[in-house]
């Protein structure tokens, strides 16, 4: 029964690093295309002032938004461990949250569903009101917004499945 155990929470910890293994690559992936699209829209600038009356003050814009973009890249290249923390944290702790309420709640899935999506809501809330800024750009700000968003979701879903899969094969 305790080498069970043992092989259970290695297998946990593959888990946990395959997740955020993919969960990078993923996010990178996104990452890297939305700043190609920076590149590709920084080559069209000239031919957008000449082509609308207020294109100088919409590049000026860009530009600025295009700035604080790259520096963002920047400060991931430096500090990105940060973000696999983070995630790796995310999975732990919606993991623990899982075992937890379905070892002392009890009750139906559904109700268990709700309580870790309300749990799930705040955190998220939370990471968003955090990175406002670099979110907050009018061209492609979304796009990263959403590359985010999409890395928090998987991370959660990856936990809950673990959580739930440690709840009925170990206790």
């Amino acid at each position: 029964m305790i080498a069970q155990k043992i092989i259970f929470l290695i297998v946990l910890t593959l888990a946990v690093t395959g997740a955020q293994f993919l969960v990078r690559k993923l996010v990178g992936k996104l990452n890297h295309d939305i700043l190609g699209t920076f590149q590709n829209l920084k080559e069209y600038l000239p031919e957008f002032n000449k082509k609308y009356k207020n294109g100088q003050e919409m590049a000026k814009a860009f530009l600025k938004e295009s700035y604080n973009f790259e520096l963002i890249q920047k400060k991931k290249d430096t500090v990105g461990y940060i973000t696999i923390l983070i995630g790796s944290f995310e999975i732990l702790f919606f993991g623990a949250l899982t075992i937890l309420l379905l070892r002392y709640l009890g009750g139906s899935v559904l109700s268990i569903f709700r309580e870790i999506t309300i749990f799930a809501g705040g955190w998220i809330a939370l990471k968003i009101f955090g990175g406002y800024q670099q979110w907050s750009g009018a061209v492609l700000g979304r796009a990263y917004f959403y590359t985010f968003l999409l890395g928090s979701i998987i991370n959660i879903i990856t936990a809950v499945v673990i959580g739930y899969a440690f709840f009925v094969l170990i206790l």
